[in-house]
This record gives structure tokens, C-alpha cells and sequence, in this order.
């Protein structure tokens, strides 16, 4: 009996190591979410997952690609996405269930950093004479994407500023940024909406074309955007960013977001941050707009519309970017978060 008891105690003894010795080498397995390909998202997307496996000790990363960011709430409530690259207003009202989210559990969503600021002003054709959003009326206007629950609020906030209904204007829906470069061309639309920043091809092609006017928002109108839509952000492109753009344009934007599952352990996301920052040179060679991503540029006070995740912060102590500005946004936007949980 002795020895049968013996004999037990040691196969519990090998099963135990080899159970811990399993569960230190396994591969924490991270989904990272992005728009469809070949959107920036994405590109930004698989150079994260890239970096991340390559110096991640059992790291494994893939990405998954989506119509449109407005799922990705869902998708971390369900578990099925640890990383995304995101857009702020999406992140805000996903993570604190309000718009199209209100009445859903709110996404277990923080951010790790942020990067590009995406304009969401209007575009149009040079020969519309549209010389500010209030003259839509009487115009066609390409406002809706379908699936595209950010573009739809765009659309949403212009209305409202400028107290145009659709009556006013014919609002016409597309499905993709080929539609809506094709419906500008052809003179099908006077105008289009869909997020774009310095360098993005639908707009150069408009451009070079000599058919490109970028609009900018009366004082008047962007302070009715900002009060009412708060994930929106005042931004600022420079004169000549594009062929014929002889003026600064002064419109309405939002940020894009590295978002992290708040459950994820603050041991990891301090990795995934090292990761990123610790080899930023290699990651920017990736693409151009990774060097959006920079800091202490990427997480000012201003641009961090989330909390962020302690992992983040712990590295971000350690190199000095925390400051008492960053820890009081922090607490603020805790209060608020909790409030929805």
C-alpha cells in the first residue's frame, strides 16, 4: 500500500511540473482587429502583429480584418479580439455604450496609445461652389456608407451644424471609396464624405485631377460639431497638403487608437507597449503613418479619450511620459468609465 501511495504522489508530482512547465511556454495567442484590407488600418494592424511576434516570448499574433470598426465593441465584449487599431469616437462609444452602442454592455475596451488624426470634413468637387457645409443644399452628396456606423455620424453632425434635413440635400449611400471617388468624378455627386489625412490616394487622385475642393466648417458650425459629438476633435490641415489647396482647411477629425481588452494583464500590455516603443525606429519603417504614433506626442492629454490600460502606464512611468496632467485626464475618465459598469 505504501508503495502504491509512493508511486501515486510521484505521478502527481511529474503531471504538476509538467503542467506549469506547459502553461510558462504556451503561446499567448493575441487577435488583432483592422478594417478591410488594404485599408491603413490593416496595413498599421499587421505591422503590430509583426513586431509583436517577432520580439514576443511566446507571442502569437493574427489579424482580422472587418468591414468597418463599428464591430469591434462586440467583438471584445465576446473575447474574440485582445488588440485593435481603432477610431476614437467608434472606442468612446463602444467602451461606454452611447450612440449605436446605448443598451449594450459596455466593450471591456482601453487604450495602449494613439496614433494618425483622420479628417472627416467634407470633400468636394472644385466646381460645386460649396465654399462651406450650409451650401449642400440643393446638392447631392455622398454621406453614407453603408456599415459604416462612423461615416453615418459624420454625415449626422454636418445636418446638425449647419440645420440642413434630408430634405435639403440628397444624401446618397456607397460602399466603397472606389464608389465615391467614381460618383466625384463622374459629377454624379457634388460632395463626399469618408475619413482622410495627408497623402490618402482617393483624394490625391481628385487632386491631380484638378477636381479637388476640401471644405472647411464655419467657427459657428464646428463648435456646434464638438459640443454635440465630443469624440470629434478640431483639426487642422495645412495649406498645400494636397495640389490647389491654397489654405489651411479647419474642420472636424478624430484619432486613431491602439485599443487593448481591459482584462488582458497588465504584465502583457506593459510587453506589447515595450514592444512597440523599445524597437519604434523598425516599426516605423512599416508605414508612413506609424510615425503619428510617437511619443510623448501619442499620448498627450488631449489625444487620450479612454483610460489607459496600467500596463501601458507602468512603461510609460518608467520613461518619464507620465506627468500629473496625464494622471488627473486618467482619473476623469475613470469616474466616467465605472459609471457605465
Amino acid at each position: 500500500m505504501k508503495k502504491i501511495l509512493i508511486s501515486i504522489l510521484l505521478t502527481l508530482i511529474i503531471v504538476n511540473i509538467f503542467s506549469v512547465s506547459y502553461a510558462q511556454n504556451r503561446e499567448t495567442e493575441i487577435a488583432i482587429g483592422t478594417k478591410f484590407m488594404p485599408s491603413t488600418t490593416y496595413i498599421l494592424g499587421v505591422s503590430v502583429a509583426q513586431l509583436l511576434s517577432k520580439y514576443g516570448e511566446n507571442m502569437s499574433t493574427f489579424v482580422s480584418s472587418y468591414a468597418t470598426d463599428g464591430v469591434f465593441p462586440h467583438e471584445f465584449t465576446a473575447g474574440k479580439l485582445q488588440l485593435a487599431i481603432g477610431a476614437s469616437p467608434t472606442s468612446i462609444q463602444g467602451a461606454l455604450s452611447l450612440g449605436q452602442y446605448e443598451g449594450k454592455t459596455p466593450a471591456p475596451m482601453k487604450i495602449i496609445t494613439t496614433g494618425p488624426l483622420w479628417i472627416q470634413g467634407l470633400v468636394t468637387r472644385a466646381d460645386a461652389k460649396i465654399n462651406t457645409p450650409a451650401d449642400l443644399k440643393g446638392k447631392n452628396w455622398l454621406g453614407i456608407r453603408k456599415g459604416s456606423a462612423l461615416v453615418n455620424q459624420m454625415c449626422e453632425a454636418i445636418l446638425y451644424a449647419y440645420n440642413l434635413n434630408k430634405d435639403d440635400v440628397r444624401i446618397l449611400e456607397y460602399s466603397t471609396t472606389t464608389e465615391l471617388l467614381d460618383g466625384l468624378k463622374s459629377g454624379r455627386a457634388a460632395a463626399g464624405s469618408f475619413p482622410y489625412t495627408t497623402g490618402t490616394p482617393w483624394v490625391e487622385e481628385l487632386a491631380v485631377m484638378d477636381m479637388l475642393k476640401l471644405v472647411s466648417d464655419t467657427p459657428e458650425g464646428l463648435e456646434r460639431i464638438l459640443e454635440a459629438y465630443p469624440f470629434f476633435s478640431k483639426v487642422v490641415l495645412p495649406a498645400n497638403s494636397y495640389r490647389g489647396q491654397d489654405e489651411d482647411v479647419v474642420t472636424f477629425g478624430s484619432y486613431v487608437t491602439i485599443d487593448v481588452h481591459s482584462d488582458l494583464t497588465d504584465d502583457l500590455v506593459y510587453k506589447i507597449t515595450s514592444i512597440l516603443y523599445d524597437n519604434f525606429e523598425e516599426w516605423a519603417k512599416s508605414h508612413d503613418q506609424v510615425s503619428d504614433f510617437v511619443l510623448p506626442q501619442a499620448i498627450d492629454p488631449v489625444r487620450i479619450i479612454l483610460p489607459v490600460h496600467d500596463g501601458a502606464i507602468k512603461y510609460y512611468k518608467e520613461n518619464g511620459y507620465w506627468t500629473k496632467e496625464h494622471e488627473e485626464k486618467q482619473q476623469t475618465l475613470l469616474e466616467e468609465y465605472q459609471k457605465c459598469r
